[in-house]
């Protein structure tokens, strides 16, 4: 079976993709598996991904939030203290 990434399962809901599941009922289930991207609760990206590896794009993304996460805890906690907020 090739690989087919932009090959549409579903004319009403065309982000739905095979999904290989390896199970002995069924080896293959269709159904959503997507890469959201949110920013303040508005989905920036909306695309289905391959189930067996994680985009790199993905990757950067989440290490991008988590230090910005990060930096802002940091200063905030910077401005309680200069600002006796914080003992």
């Amino acid at each position: 079976m090739s690989a087919q990434p932009d090959r549409i399962a579903s004319i009403s809901q065309p982000y739905i993709r095979p999904i290989d599941r390896g199970k002995a009922k069924s080896a293959t289930e269709f159904g959503p598996k997507p890469d959201k991207t949110t920013r303040n609760s508005i989905t920036l990206s909306f695309i289905a991904m391959n189930a067996d590896r994680i985009p790199s794009t993905f990757l950067s993304q989440f290490l991008t939030l988590i230090f910005s996460r990060y930096i802002q805890l940091k200063n905030t906690l910077k401005f309680m203290r200069n600002n006796i907020i914080l003992d």
